[in-house]
């Protein structure tokens, strides 16, 4: 469908990215778009890149511009073909910031911190559920670690944050935001042997207490695929 464009996004940013790029199609122009970490020489910045398809050039655009790393971009797409991005950065403090890119005008908006600024924060996950956005991170309070999420639609600001569990696991949490079969939910690695899941109920707008499924035996992977087939009742 798009060729040799294709390839070049592609080889252009797994060449240059330490974390794996964040793809989507844009349900309105088509386009393939990629978020991805690009080094500088000295440090990660966050770009975006869009491949328009019929042989026509790639639009990069440099999202981030700071003397931090930036890290673990993720790019999400609404129905009406409006990008988002979110991402980290690995200052004094670690905090999780975003940008969308406004239909109409083409241009990103100015970046936007999302998490509290005076508490580490690491590694969004991003997700499109109707006219919202959704982004969850991790950050460290204490010995433990939180799973929050907040919710917007291009207002400033956004809702307070909701806290979905936490844990003291010193392991990778992995935290990610899905989607599927109508429904929201919010998976993490809890401890060694389970996964940690919580699903948004939408008759009363709040998220359920955490639940909990094993992978003592199998993998993360399995025990993820089982959540989804409880939330949806369809599998992965």
């Amino acid at each position: 469908m798009w060729g040799l464009g294709v390839m070049l996004l592609i080889t252009l940013a797994m060449s240059t990215a330490e974390d794996l790029p964040s793809v989507q199609v844009n349900p309105v122009s088509g386009s393939l778009e990629i978020v991805d970490e690009e080094w500088s020489g000295t440090h990660f910045n966050i770009r975006h890149v869009e491949d328009p398809g019929g042989g026509a050039p790639l639009q990069v655009s440099l999202l981030s511009a700071s003397s931090d790393d930036d890290r673990g971009g993720r790019l999400a797409i609404l129905s009406h073909g409006e990008s988002w991005a979110t991402w980290w950065r690995d200052g004094t403090i670690p905090r999780v910031v975003y940008r969308r890119r406004v239909t109409s005008t083409g241009s990103w908006q100015s970046e936007e911190v999302i998490s509290d600024p005076l508490v580490p924060s690491r590694n969004p996950s991003i997700a499109v559920d109707g006219s919202y956005v959704w982004i969850a991170w991790e950050a460290e309070v204490g010995t433990s670690r939180q799973i929050l999420v907040r919710r917007g639609d291009g207002g400033v600001p956004w809702p307070d944050s909701h806290l979905i569990g936490s844990t003291s696991f010193t392991g990778a949490l992995d935290s990610m935001l899905h989607t599927s079969g109508g429904e929201l939910w919010v998976s993490w690695v809890d401890t060694n042997q389970r996964v940690g899941w919580s699903v948004f109920d939408r008759a009363s707008s709040t998220w359920t207490a955490p639940l909990h499924e094993s992978y003592a035996l199998d993998s993360v992977q399995a025990a993820r695929a089982r959540i989804e087939s409880q939330v949806t009742g369809q599998g992965s």
